[in-house]
């Protein structure tokens, strides 16, 4: 995903505001906001963006891959696995 330098971002949210499943706004919005920390290609990722994303989460903690226990992210409510970031560098 690091590579996708082009992505659409409004488009991106219009996908998931279609789909209304609040898990995949968790886990576009927390894999999008690590990019944007970690990623040339994302670091113009709008703020304002990652939080509307974010105001559709709900306070009840979910796992961002199904059943892999880490610690929580408060900002996305999920649990992480340890290695997560690990993996994503190799997408």
């Amino acid at each position: 995903m690091e590579g996708l330098g082009d992505l659409n971002f409004q488009k991106l949210v219009n996908l998931l505001l279609k789909r209304e499943k609040e898990i995949l706004f968790r886990r576009a919005g927390y894999i999008l906001e690590l990019l944007k920390n970690h990623s040339p290609f994302y670091e113009h990722l709008n703020d304002h963006l990652l939080n509307r994303i974010a105001e559709t989460v709900s306070k009840t903690p979910r796992y961002l891959v199904d059943e892999e226990k880490g610690p929580l992210n408060d900002r996305w409510n999920l649990y992480v696995p340890d290695d997560f970031e690990e993996k994503l560098r190799g997408i």
